[in-house]
């Protein structure tokens, strides 16, 4: 047994046995930095529970009421909004504009965005042709 073990360097006095535990730590080593480093980030879970897509979709119904009010807009039918991460949502849909006496559907693009410290702000409000 004495010599088997030798064969495979442990116990030689050649230290190959430490040479191969050294080099499996620094590999174990490098493993865990490249996984913590490497990492997605993004806010806390705790930070996301405090908005969801039916708060974005209220606050783009009421920031498109509001900022397009002189084009006589109304909201029609359903309005979807897609998570796209760290409090972002865009929110699409259809509304309802009057041009030239006229009322007519146009698609319409709200980008809502949560802050925790600042609460919910309207990024942006696009209505297509």
């Amino acid at each position: 047994m004495g010599a088997l073990m030798a064969g495979l360097g442990m116990g030689d006095g050649s230290g190959r046995g430490r040479r191969n535990t050294l080099v499996l730590i620094f590999v174990l080593v490098a493993i865990g930095v490249y996984s913590v480093t490497t990492r997605e980030t993004g806010p806390p879970p705790e930070l996301e529970a405090l908005h969801s897509s039916e708060d974005a979709i209220r606050q783009c119904r009421d920031g498109i009421e509001s900022r397009l009010s002189d084009l006589g807009v109304t909201v029609q039918g359903v309005l979807e909004a897609e998570y796209l991460g760290g409090g972002e949502y865009e929110v699409r849909g259809v509304v309802s504009v009057v041009e030239a006496r006229v009322r007519v559907t146009r698609p319409v693009l709200c980008e809502a965005q949560f802050r925790p410290e600042g609460g919910w702000t309207i990024e942006n409000v696009e209505v297509g042709s």
